[in-house]
């Protein structure tokens, strides 16, 4: 089955469309990074997937639900943390463990408290005096031990030091893999999302570029050096050349690689691309303008 699931999924403000004929699917028991530049939809598309956003036009599915008929069914099963991380103020941690708890059945009293020990979190503390990394724990702790199919995070180390960013990646590399529980992680963090996901997907200005299993990716994109004037432009993303020497991304390096043997050519160097090289080339690949590039990490 699908963990998600859409047909021609538009959201538009007014004039602006912030997510244009969005056509993705993702198989469940994935772990999804959905990268892509500051406006490029992310967020607008996962609440979409909640229900906390109503789409324009077409359709989706997550978890096999309809998000138009059944986002509340939609809601039980997946855990949303936000980038806002909104919480009681007034309230003690206790209180807000006792209250979350009472909704969910499958609730994990047992997984709460480990991550509590782990975190020193003392169940008496208000939520106001708690600092920005502390507050992302607790609601990923929180949202951990609903035992959720499906989790959704919206930038969730954004804000953090380095220590709780690693703490939080820590608790997410232990959780996700177990029981093939999935999750799409929306962030700006390629080097976090490289390290934990197994596929991602990239957005931008509200369209779908890119959407594969990682080691896919690092399979077909690579960085090409050649000499000559005349070179392949099949399967060739993009194209630098200094001198005599060309530099050329391919991804469909396979495919790329049988035209140069049929054209008995033999390339200087070959590059493997990590995520933020195959990230940046899909992104210019697409079309995005130097402004644009200008809000990518």
């Amino acid at each position: 089955m699908n963990l998600i699931f859409t047909k021609e999924l538009t959201k538009q403000f007014g004039a602006s469309v912030a997510v244009d004929h969005l056509n993705w699917s993702v198989p469940e028991g994935s772990l999804c990074g959905l990268l892509g530049p500051n406006g490029a939809g992310k967020t607008t598309t996962l609440k979409m997937f909640l229900g906390i956003a109503h789409p324009t036009s077409g359709s989706a599915q997550v978890l096999g639900l309809d998000i138009r008929r059944e986002s509340l069914d939609i809601r039980r099963m997946a855990a949303y943390v936000s980038e806002d991380k909104i919480l009681y103020d007034s309230i003690s941690i206790g209180a807000l463990i006792r209250f979350s708890s009472s909704f969910y059945p499958d609730w994990s009293g047992g997984a709460m408290d480990e991550m509590m020990r782990a975190w020193n979190l003392n169940i008496d503390q208000k939520l106001h005096e708690l600092s920005k990394g502390t507050r992302t724990k607790l609601y990923l702790a929180i949202s951990i031990a609903r035992k959720p199919r499906l989790l959704i995070l919206d930038e969730p180390t954004e804000g953090l030091d380095p220590e709780s960013q690693e703490q939080v990646l820590e608790l997410l590399t232990r959780w996700l893999p177990r029981d093939q529980r999935s999750a799409v992680i929306a962030s700006h963090r390629l080097e976090e999302i490289e390290r934990i996901c197994d596929r991602v997907a990239i957005l931008a200005q509200g369209r779908l570029l890119l959407n594969d299993n990682l080691d896919d990716l690092k399979s077909n994109w690579k960085t090409i050096e050649m000499i000559g004037d005349i070179l392949p432009e099949n399967n060739v993303v993009q194209m630098l050349k200094s001198g005599m020497v060309s530099r050329l991304v391919t991804n469909r390096f396979p495919a790329f690689e049988d035209e140069l043997k049929k054209r008995k050519l033999t390339p200087l160097h070959v590059y493997d691309m990590n995520l933020r090289d195959i990230y940046l080339a899909c992104l210019q690949k697409g079309g995005l303008n130097h402004d644009s590039l200008e809000n990518l990490v």
